[in-house]
């Protein structure tokens, strides 16, 4: 009888380490996806000096510019157009959150970037417009690497030239942004070049449209949604009218199914900005903070 009721035990016991076997990679599992939101909804801070400006496209094209299919596009009162912007220019002293205060690690002291912004958006989860950045053009390799891995931010290494007149952005081997840039225009001049965009009647000008565009939340997917209040142009200082001419052309992430071209071939490309068609710009420093709403 004693010996009997030793080999359920034995059962019982070699079941319990199996079952703790196959357990422990699914919690290492779970552990590493806990880890990876608390990282993708950490806060950042720094400092932007660069110029802004806001590049209008058919509906059509901004939509080729949205990452996730559950965007729509909702900017006020016009059914043909859509705003996109553009900032180019230099980060400085980025820090990430962590607990109360900020860390500031080396490689974050200083490299360049060009957004392209796609604002004005709809989603499910918020009754509220939000912003998404549909492509990020880094000078630095490392900051591509881990902002990439930190919260699947849309980040690609690019070699990029960033002076007082000029702004240079080679992808994949290709020029995708190759801008001249004039500051303090005539006071005359920016009023004819917003006659020439064709953007939507009665709409504000510039630095007022940004600032307001930045209102909106950043919207992320990391994968899970979430909402960051993101605001270049809260604490904006030293504004400066420029006119902007040359081309812009944004790697679409959706194909156009009128033309032949693939995503991430060069005839797919977005094209923001055309040659002989010079837009408003202006150059701005701020100082921005990027915090969790939900």
């Amino acid at each position: 009888m004693h010996q009997s009721s030793r080999v359920p035990l034995l059962i019982l016991l070699t079941a319990s380490v199996g079952l703790a076997v196959v357990a422990a990679p699914r919690a290492s599992a779970q552990g590493l996806r806990d880890r990876s939101q608390k990282k993708a909804v950490r806060g950042m801070t720094g400092d932007f000096d660069g110029l802004g400006m806001v590049l209008w496209v058919t509906r059509d094209e901004a939509r080729r510019l949205l990452p996730n299919s559950d965007l729509q596009l909702d900017y006020p009162g016009d059914a043909d157009r859509h705003p996109i912007v553009v900032l180019l220019g230099a980060e400085h002293n980025v820090g990430v959150q962590l607990g109360r205060s900020y860390v500031h690690p080396r490689f974050l002291q200083e490299y360049e970037n060009a957004y392209v912004i796609v604002p004005y958006l709809r989603h499910p989860s918020t009754d509220q417009h939000v912003y998404i950045f549909s492509k990020i053009f880094v000078s630095d390799e490392k900051v591509t690497e881990r902002g990439s891995k930190l919260n699947g931010s849309p980040k690609v290494h690019a070699a990029i030239e960033d002076a007082a007149d000029r702004f240079l952005v080679d992808y994949q081997g290709e020029r995708r942004i190759d801008l001249t840039m004039q500051e303090k225009p005539p006071a005359a001049k920016p009023q004819a070049v917003v006659a020439q965009s064709p953007r939507s009647n009665n709409t504000p000008a510039t630095a007022d449209l940004l600032r307001a565009i930045f209102r909106q939340p950043k919207i992320e997917f990391s994968p899970n949604v979430h909402l960051f209040s993101f605001d270049f142009m809260a604490e904006a200082a030293g504004l400066t009218p420029a006119i902007v001419s040359g081309t812009i052309r944004a790697p679409a992430l959706t194909s156009d199914p009128s033309q032949k071209g693939s995503v991430g071939d060069r005839s797919s490309d977005v094209l923001l900005l055309s040659p002989n068609h010079p837009v408003e710009a202006v150059r701005f420093s701020s100082h921005w903070v990027k915090s969790l709403q939900h």
